[in-house]
Order: C-alpha cells, then structure tokens, then sequence
C-alpha cells in the first residue's frame, strides 16, 4: 500500500527548492557560474542514498557490526565506544558525500573555485542537494518501518517531518562551509574544513543518542522537543554564517540593529519582527513612518552609524 509520507517528501522537496532554492538563486553569481551551481545541486540530489546504501549499510553490515555487538565494549549500562561510533560514521559518510559532486566538478575544471562570492552559493547548493535527498532516505525508513499507527496517518498528519527537514537543509549548508571556505588556502586546509564539518554534524546529531539512553530521566516526548529546538538553534547559526560568507560580517552587525531605510519616503524605521513576508534575501514588510508595505533588500539596510543617530519612532 502506497505510503502517506511520500506525499509529504514531495511536498517537502517542493517547499525546501522553493524557499532555499530561492535564495541559492538570489545568491548565485549573476553569470555562467550560476548554471554550475544548479547542476551542483541537482548532482547533490543523489549523494544521500549514495552515501547511505553505498558506504554506511555495507560498513554497518560487515566490519562494524561485529564490533558494535561485543559486550566488552559496554561500560556498566552505557555502551560508550557504540554510542560514539554511531554518532560519528553519519559525518564521517555523509560529509565527503556531500561534498563529492563539487570536488567533481571542480576537478573537471569547472568555474567552481571558492571566491569571496561563490563560498555562500556552493555551500548552500551542496548542502540542500544533499539535503532533498535525505528527504527521501528519510521518507524510505519511514514506510519501511510497518508503523500500523504511521500507515493510517494522512499525509499532512506528517508536519514534524516537514519541519524538522526544512531546517537539515540549512544545517547541512552549514556543516559544508569550513570546507569550502578553507579550500581556499589549499587542500589541506580544505581536509582540516572537512574535518571541522564532521565535528559539528556529530555534535548536532548527539542529541539523538542521548534521546534514545533517557539520559537525565526525560521521556522520548520532551527530547523531541529538545532535539527540534537544538536543530532551529542550528538552522539560525547556518543561516547567519551563509549571509555572513556571502555579505560580511558588517552586514550582520547593521541586520542584527533591525533598522531599514524606506525605499519609498527614504525615513529610517524599525522593521517589524512578525508583520512581514520573507522570500531569500527580500522582505515585504510596511515602513514604519509612511506605513506603506515595500519590498527592502540588503541593500536597504541602513547604515550602523545612521542607526545609531537617528532612531526609528
């Protein structure tokens, strides 16, 4: 019986292209480059089950499977060297898969080196290809688990999983930065960024593990609760470093004041934290002085000293 939940993948893959797929469009390179980067992502589309069906399951399978059944590796009722191996053989196959396509790519000869403008744009493709992908690993294990109480669920039933994916496409952007920043300055550098990828994949996937000990004492509900929130703590630091890698670290310095210039009556004005519409690097939102709704870009961010000097009523 066909799965609810590949409705909601589709559903998922749609939103996730539409809205991070926007803003990998806005911050593309306004050149050819662009089309590498969009075969970049789609290539990425693949890496996930690639990653999973190609090097984890076989490794799971054959050589670590012993291992993570001796008993001598427990210590008292917590299995350390297990817990470890499996937070750890998720970055260590899923990094190097991700990044695979590029370093293709890149090898082919391609327009694809990490300028100052292209970092941003690279990380994002490889991150949410890879990404979109794992939407349908994901919806796999799901139909595959013969949940009768997930089988009879309607396909909106499935908002968590929409949600929870939303938010891996801009960790896993994340996760590729230290690499193609770093790539820069050579490949050591480079193994070093991957390397510093794989830290932080392991420390956002750790609290999965300690979801699945009890650890503390709390029940599976509120880890649930605690990993979504650990996972949008994630997503807004990924978030920063992308506008960060693509407009400066000044630019989220005058961002984080939250003070516009009004395309329309040139006054400076608070912007209003929920009253607007985000799409990618634009916002529609009404000025605080003329009350009229305008679209604003970066490029109407005032200015730190002007913010500073003229407040917004």
């Amino acid at each position: 019986m066909f799965h609810q939940i590949f409705i909601m993948a589709a559903v998922t893959s749609v939103v996730a292209l539409a809205i991070w797929g926007g803003l990998l469009w806005q911050i593309c390179p306004r050149d050819d480059r662009r089309f590498w980067i969009l075969l970049l992502l789609v290539f990425g589309f693949c890496m996930s089950p690639a990653a999973y069906y190609g090097v984890r399951k076989p490794l799971l399978l054959g050589p670590l499977d012993p291992i993570l059944k001796q008993p001598e590796w427990d210590i008292g009722r917590w299995p350390i060297a297990r817990d470890v191996i499996r937070v750890a053989y998720a970055p260590l196959t899923e990094e190097p898969a991700k990044l695979a396509p590029w370093l293709l790519l890149l090898a082919m000869g391609l327009p694809l080196w990490p300028t100052r403008r292209m970092i941003a744009p690279l990380a994002l493709a490889a991150g949410l290809g890879f990404a979109v992908g794992e939407i349908w690993l994901v919806a796999g294990f799901v139909a595959q688990a013969n949940d009768p109480k997930l089988a009879d669920l309607p396909w909106y039933a499935f908002g968590g999983f929409l949600s929870e994916r939303l938010m891996t496409c801009i960790s896993h952007a994340l996760f590729a930065l230290p690499t193609v920043i770093l790539s820069r300055r050579g490949w050591k550098w480079g193994s070093f960024g991957m390397a510093t990828g794989m830290i932080m994949h392991g420390i956002s996937n750790a609290p999965i593990t300690l979801m699945h000990r009890g650890t503390f004492g709390w029940t599976q509900g509120t880890w649930a609760v605690v990993i979504q929130l650990w996972l949008a703590l994630w997503t807004v630091a990924g978030l920063a470093a992308l506008l960060g890698a693509y407009a400066g670290r000044k630019m989220l310095r005058r961002l984080w004041a939250h003070k516009m210039i009004c395309p329309e009556c040139g006054a400076i004005y608070r912007q209003p934290i929920i009253l607007g519409l985000n799409f990618g690097m634009s916002r529609y939102e009404p000025c605080g002085v003329c009350h009229k709704w305008h679209w604003v870009t970066l490029k109407d961010v005032a200015p730190l000293k002007t913010a500073k000097n003229n407040p917004a009523p």
